[in-house]
């Protein structure tokens, strides 16, 4: 067994500063999607979509820098300077909203059945697993992405925890720019099916706005 090596976490304001610096500034107008985006929505809405989770993330960082400390907790022996659970939950969170919900109200909400790593499983072996992302960190996300906009029905957000497979189906909605919806879900696909390579629990592409994966071959 590897002996433990003692690590320095970083305070989570400054691991927020530093992934701010991470998102794009500017993205071009115009550009051509992959064809299969078209079961998405159309590209103009999948496009302002994609801005409107850019400046989502913005107003992410800005609350993780001012208000961080109260939701993203250390843990007891971090394996990385920026080894916070809490970035890993939101993000996978963010990711199975957006890749598995489906498109209600003209678009303006989502609706989700189901959200398995919020879920207790069963192995081969008929042993219960805990979901992946514990049921005392999902009140702390949901909330969190509150803060930011986001808003959830038949939630209870100032319940001491909650266990999201209670109150499913759930529907999302983001009020101050619905098209954000669209840029999550083609940010999604592209988080769990576009990239290069094995996709990592803790790899936040979705945290960078990285729309490149969802590029037509022929623009780039």
């Amino acid at each position: 067994m590897s002996a433990y090596h003692e690590v320095t976490l970083k305070p989570i304001n400054e691991i927020a500063e530093y992934k701010r610096n991470l998102i794009p500034a500017s993205i071009p107008e115009g550009y051509a999607l992959k064809p299969m985006l078209g079961s998405v929505a159309n590209d103009d809405w999948i496009r302002k979509g994609i801005v409107a989770f850019r400046d989502f993330l913005f107003l992410f960082c800005d609350h993780l820098i001012s208000d961080g400390q109260f939701y993203a907790k250390p843990p007891k022996k971090p394996s990385s300077m920026s080894d916070y659970p809490f970035l890993n939950n939101i993000t996978n969170m963010l990711v199975e909203i957006g890749y598995l919900g489906k498109f209600i109200e003209n678009g303006n909400s989502l609706l989700i059945t189901k959200l398995p790593l919020c879920i207790a499983q069963v192995d081969v072996s008929g042993k219960k697993k805990p979901p992946k992302i514990p049921v005392s960190a999902q009140i702390e996300c949901l909330r969190f992405l509150s803060l930011c906009g986001f808003v959830f029905s038949s939630i209870d957000l100032t319940a001491k925890t909650l266990d999201v497979s209670d109150t499913q189906p759930l529907k999302v909605s983001y009020p101050k720019n619905p098209s954000l919806l669209a840029g999550l879900k083609a940010l999604s696909i592209a988080d769990m099916e576009l990239r290069e390579g094995r996709r990592y629990w803790n790899d936040h592409n979705l945290l960078r706005c990285d729309y490149f994966f969802l590029l037509f071959e022929k623009w780039l």
